[in-house]
């Protein structure tokens, strides 16, 4: 998952090194569409292109509020963003949507259809977690909006779709965002929303 090898003074060697390009073409994972939004529907956060991309890490909790405050400064650039999720995952079967903050959530839900989204961040407590999270695997909501909370350990084939609304710290949490959306879905027939 990351740029630097993990041998040293824990690992001695590498037994076996397969890469997303493999499991795709294995068939384990579908292929990453990448997609680049217009320049009208996007937040500027150049400032944020200066990181090191290496590990685990994400920006600051400093950083993270700055690039807040830049999501949400403009409530009509957010509901042209959101209305063009809406409209590239019309035929999606569960989006997962990255924001900068908890208010940044919160703003984009506001232009989601009624019914179709759950918002989950640090706060939310178990119970409302677990059920949000049945509720998304079994297609009752599609719409998925998350501050940095399902990164790993978090398995629902359902969702085809990662949406980041900000920008990532490193190359290891951008791949596991992906990977939310790149397993195989063997369920058939699920409630549309």
């Amino acid at each position: 998952r990351g740029v630097k090898s993990i041998i040293g003074d824990f690992w001695s060697e590498s037994v076996y090194n397969i890469s997303t390009a493999k499991l795709v073409d294995l068939g384990f994972l579908v292929p990453t569409v990448f997609g680049w939004p217009e320049d009208n529907e996007q937040y500027h956060m150049e400032e944020f292109n200066d990181f090191d991309g290496i590990g685990c890490s994400d920006f600051s909790a400093e950083q993270l509020a700055r690039m807040a405050k830049i999501a949400t400064s403009d409530r009509t650039l957010t509901q042209r963003i959101i209305m063009r999720v809406i409209e590239l995952t019309r035929e999606r079967n569960g989006v997962l949507i990255t924001c900068a903050s908890k208010r940044h959530c919160e703003q984009a839900a506001e232009f989601l259809p009624d019914g179709s989204w759950a918002i989950i961040t640090d706060d939310t407590g178990y119970k409302t977690r677990k059920k949000v999270l049945t509720d998304a695997k079994n297609g009752k909501i599609k719409y998925l909006l998350q501050i940095g909370c399902l990164t790993t350990g978090f398995d629902a084939p359902i969702i085809d779709t990662s949406v980041l609304l900000r920008r990532i710290g490193s190359l290891t949490l951008l791949v596991q965002l992906l990977g939310r959306g790149m397993r195989i879905l063997k369920q058939i027939g699920r409630a549309h929303v």
